[in-house]
C-alpha cells in the first residue's frame, strides 16, 4: 500500500510540476509579462488613476470578470485541444493570455484592496503557499536547473552564431557542426 501511494503522489508531483513549469516558463515568461508591459503602456493614467481609486468591491468585479473570461477560454481551449482543433485552441489560449495579463495588471493595481478583503486573501495566500511548495520540491528544483542550463546554452550558442556569422560570414547549419564538432570533440 505505500509503495503504491509513493507511485500516486510522485505521479501528481510530475505532473504538477510539469505543468507549473510549462506555464511558468513559456506561457507567463514569454507571453504574460510582455503583454501586461503593452496594457500598461496602452491604458491611459487617469484610467489607471480610476482603478486605483475604486473601493475594494468595485476592484474585485474588475479583476474576476477578466480573470473568469480568462479562465473559461481556458477551459475552451483545452476541450477543442480534445477534439483535436488544435489552430482554433491555440487562437484562444492567446486571447485567454492576452485577458488574463489585463487581469494581472488590474490585480497589480489593486492588490491592497484585494488582499484586503477576507476570503480572497485566503485564498491569494493558499494559492501563494501552493506555488511556493511546487517551487521547493526536489524535482521541481532539478528540472529548473536543467532547463536554466539549457537556455544558457541557447543563448551562449545564439552568441557564438551571431559572432562568427558577422565575422566570417558563415552560414548558420556549417557553424552549428563546427561548434558541435569541437564539443564532441573535447570529450
Amino acid at each position: 500500500m505505500d509503495k503504491i501511494f509513493k507511485i500516486l503522489k510522485n505521479t501528481i508531483e510530475f505532473i504538477l510540476i510539469f505543468t507549473f513549469i510549462i506555464f511558468e516558463l513559456l506561457i507567463w515568461d514569454n507571453f504574460v509579462y510582455p503583454i501586461k508591459k503593452i496594457i500598461t503602456k496602452f491604458i491611459s493614467e487617469s484610467v489607471t488613476l480610476w482603478i486605483e481609486s475604486t473601493n475594494k468591491y468595485i476592484a474585485l468585479f474588475l479583476f474576476l470578470l477578466p480573470f473568469i473570461v480568462a479562465e473559461t477560454l481556458g477551459i475552451i481551449s483545452g476541450l477543442l485541444i480534445a477534439k483535436g482543433l488544435i489552430i482554433i485552441a491555440l487562437i484562444i489560449y492567446f486571447i485567454k493570455i492576452v485577458v488574463a495579463a489585463l487581469s494581472f495588471w488590474i490585480f497589480a493595481h489593486t492588490k491592497s484592496k484585494l488582499l484586503s478583503i477576507n476570503w480572497f486573501k485566503k485564498a491569494h495566500d493558499y494559492t501563494i503557499n501552493f506555488l511556493n511548495w511546487i517551487k521547493s520540491l526536489d524535482l521541481y528544483l532539478k528540472a529548473k536547473d536543467k532547463i536554466d542550463h539549457i537556455k544558457a546554452e541557447i543563448q551562449y550558442n545564439k552568441g557564438v552564431i551571431s559572432y562568427f556569422k558577422v565575422k566570417y560570414k558563415i552560414e548558420k547549419h556549417r557553424l552549428l557542426d563546427t561548434i558541435s564538432y569541437w564539443k564532441n570533440y573535447k570529450k
